[in-house]
């Protein structure tokens, strides 16, 4: 009986011994490794630059015989590449060494070119530069997978990386086997940086699965590449807590913290899909995820262009770059290439659409007309057909604009009520280099620059942040207090013009002010419609009207005014370490601010910006303004359009105010807005402090009530982050 049993039990051993050798054989013929690798490979071609026969051969005649490249400046116009550098530093200043390998692994997949005809000469070259790339630069990471260089590590660990698999791929037919694994040694897939949960977020992720899916297509290792693949996907997802990085709710993306980032969000969704898209109709397909992208594209990130550039309420750290002017790095047009490929299905036209709008030389409107909050960021655009604007505010929610690694150190105000207009030849991109920094256009705050002295996120006390969108008009509302500066702002978004209310503005700094603008100065000034032809800094008295570049300001109570008109210098390099460029540079400049002096006490203002404007014109505005501002109080900001029939009201505390025709009671604060209708009305209710709430909310029209219930969603952890976004309601009138 006994020798029975074993003999079961020795059959059932082979069995398993035979399938799992049954199922590592199939893993390692897995029939995809070459095409999928010849898709990648493509990319990778399309991607590098061609050089001709000239440059390639000046390359080589530059390699010395330990494999690094010298240059004769003076000949070549090529600069030296640093190898005697910091290790830590190594890495990041001779990079041109690893982008000579690629440069040389693309020429010689040309049909024709010099390098194609004579693979023996680009296999010596490519050999010998990895052969002193290995010699000279450290792995990534020791024997024991600690980091080598901790304060570089995004260097070492993804930045070389990036121009490394280029040329590991696009050589693949020239290297031996050697030299292809020496170049694997370097590529730290997320396995490699589980140690490092810090670093294995959002895009920083799928930058490490990247190399783990080129690792396993170049070596054939099918679990190395199910498990990359797999990875990557599970970061492609919205998730139920809000404060996990990556795509949010309302498509915005959050990299680094809290904080809305469009540069890695861009890399974040452009890497991925390129990589993803390689396993179309194979077992590791992504087609679930086409819908996913597909929302990111065009209900996020097409809500953050003007033509190529992002807004720079959005950019971050990278506001002080001078690469940031503009920031075209973000091209989302192989993107729309790949969907429209791989999912006929999703929404081509809009897609179609965008692409072309991206290809434009020049825009004159935005790429998607409309009002959107994305409530998950503090964040809103209005866009119109002549112009867009982008706002910018903070909350205990959210974060602002980081510094890291010592670059953007004066950008704190960014997230502190930014607004940025942008039309047809009159953006902001570039100007930042002769901003003054204390003074960003729609924050109110002390007048000295602040300057950030280390990195980190900086988020505010106050919570009641929010905005309310029914998808044409919009409104935002900023509870504000930080720097012992208190304020209650709002801006409330129609077609022509939009109008910005603050009060109860109290402070203990000194020269505390409200920017009304800050951008290049083009065309004509006037106030209150006599040109100003002289420079310089002026305060004018009493001023109902200014007009810049056909941008109107129109102050519905007189208001005493600074401007300066005037060129203005700066440095990149006075922005942040990063910013290497000690050029100095000027632009005319436009600045206009509402001075509320020292330590003010409940203070407020109110301004209408109308993007598009004559000087006749805006003197037939200013003797008819068409909004009435309802109320501008610490309890209630609320205004009405008279010509559109559209009201808007940010109740901090329970109350009623009317609009227009109809009496509106709210039982708790909240932000609304009214749009009268063809058959009634619209109403559109948001909670700014993003928590779970029923509304009940009155309308009287004509002495008839109606009643409305809006069950707010919360946003507390563990779930979906619907909190602040808004619901909309009909009523029918008979």
């Amino acid at each position: 009986m006994k020798n029975f049993i074993k003999k079961i039990i020795g059959l059932c051993l082979l069995f398993l011994t035979l399938s799992l050798i049954s199922v590592s054989a199939s893993a390692n013929e897995w029939q995809y490794f070459d095409e999928t690798t010849e898709k990648l490979k493509k990319h990778y071609i399309d991607t590098t630059t061609l050089y001709g026969e000239s440059t390639c051969k000046s390359y080589i005649n530059a390699l010395q015989q330990d494999g690094t490249f010298f240059f004769d400046s003076n000949k070549d116009g090529l600069n030296d590449i640093n190898y005697e550098a910091d290790p830590e530093e190594r890495v990041t200043t001779a990079i041109k060494h690893l982008q000579i390998m690629r440069a040389i692994a693309r020429a010689a997949n040309e049909e024709g070119h010099y390098l194609y005809k004579n693979p023996d000469i680009a296999k010596e070259v490519l050999e010998r530069t990895l052969d002193a790339w290995y010699s000279l630069n450290s792995l990534p990471l020791d024997e024991n997978g600690t980091i080598m260089h901790p304060s570089k590590w995004w260097n070492h660990t993804i930045g070389q990386q990036t121009n490394l698999m280029p040329v590991l791929v696009m050589a693949e037919h020239l290297l031996d086997d050697e030299h292809m694994a020496l170049g694997l040694k370097y590529l730290c897939d997320h396995e490699d940086m589980y140690k490092y949960p810090e670093y294995q977020t959002g895009a920083n992720l799928t930058w490490y699965t990247t190399q783990g899916i080129v690792d396993g297509l170049l070596s054939h290792d099918y679990q190395k590449l199910k498990s990359s693949v797999e990875r990557m996907k599970e970061e492609i997802q919205i998730f139920d807590n809000p404060e996990k990085e990556g795509i949010q709710e309302d498509f915005s993306f959050h990299q680094h913290g809290r904080q809305y980032l469009t540069s890695y969000g861009s890399t974040f969704i452009n890497d991925s899909i390129v990589y993803l898209s390689i396993f179309n109709e194979t077992d590791l397909t992504c087609s679930d995820l086409y819908e996913l992208f597909e929302k990111r594209l065009l209900d996020g990130c097409r809500w953050e262009k003007w033509g190529r550039n992002s807004s720079l309420n959005l950019a971050g750290r990278t506001i002080s770059y001078k690469y940031s002017t503009p920031t075209g790095t973000d091209d989302y047009v192989k993107l729309c290439d790949i969907l429209l490929k791989i999912y006929p299905e999703g929404r081509t036209d809009e897609i179609m659409a965008f692409r072309e709008y991206l290809n434009q030389s020049s825009v004159t409107k935005p790429a998607v007309l409309g009002n959107k909050y994305f409530w998950c960021s503090d964040y809103m655009v209005h866009n119109r057909e002549n112009y867009s604007v982008t706002l910018k505010t903070v909350s205990n929610r959210t974060e602002v604009a980081e510094t890291n690694s010592r670059d953007n150190l004066l950008g704190e105000n960014i997230g502190l009520g930014s607004i940025f207009l942008s039309k047809s030849g009159d953006i902001h991109h570039g100007s930042q280099v002769s901003w003054d920094w204390s003074k960003i256009p729609g924050v109110t705050m002390g007048g000295e620059v602040y300057k950030r002295s280390q990195s980190g996120m900086v988020t505010q006390s106050g919570k009641f942040v929010g905005g309310v969108s029914d998808g044409e008009y919009g409104a935002s509302v900023f509870d504000f207090s930080l720097r012992q500066t208190d304020a209650k702002k709002s801006v409330f978004f129609f077609d022509d013009e939009y109008i910005s209310l603050g009060s109860g503005i109290t402070s203990t700094q000194q020269d505390v002010a409200t920017t009304v603008e800050q951008r290049f100065r083009l065309g004509k000034l006037y106030v209150d419609g006599t040109e100003i032809t002289t420079n310089g800094t002026k305060v004018y008295e009493n001023v109902g009207s200014v007009l810049q570049n056909n941008i109107g300001y129109v102050f519905p109570e007189t208001t005493d005014l600074t401007i300066t008109n005037d060129y203005v210098s700066g440095k990149w390099s006075d922005l942040g370490e990063y910013s290497t460029d000690d050029t100095e540079y000027s632009n005319h400049m436009f600045l206009m601010w509402i001075d509320h002096g020292d330590f003010p006490v409940k203070q407020s203002y109110s301004y209408i910006t109308i993007p598009e404007i004559t000087n006749e014109e805006i003197k037939e505005y200013t003797a008819d303004i068409p909004i009435e501002i309802v109320s501008n109080t610490e309890k209630l900001q609320a205004v009405y359009h008279k010509k559109l029939n559209v009201g808007s009201a940010a109740f901090y505390k329970s109350g009623e105010c009317m609009l227009g025709e109809a009496v509106v009671s709210v039982d708790k604060p909240c932000i609304l807005l009214l749009k009268k209708t063809d058959d009634g009305y619209e109403v559109s209710t948001a909670n700014p402090k993003a928590e779970e709430m029923i509304l009940n909310v009155d309308i009287m029209i004509n002495d008839v009530n109606y009643s409305l219930i809006f069950n707010h969603p919360g946003s507390n952890l563990g779930e979906k982050e619907l909190g602040g976004s808004t619901i909309t309601k009909k009523i029918v009138i008979q």
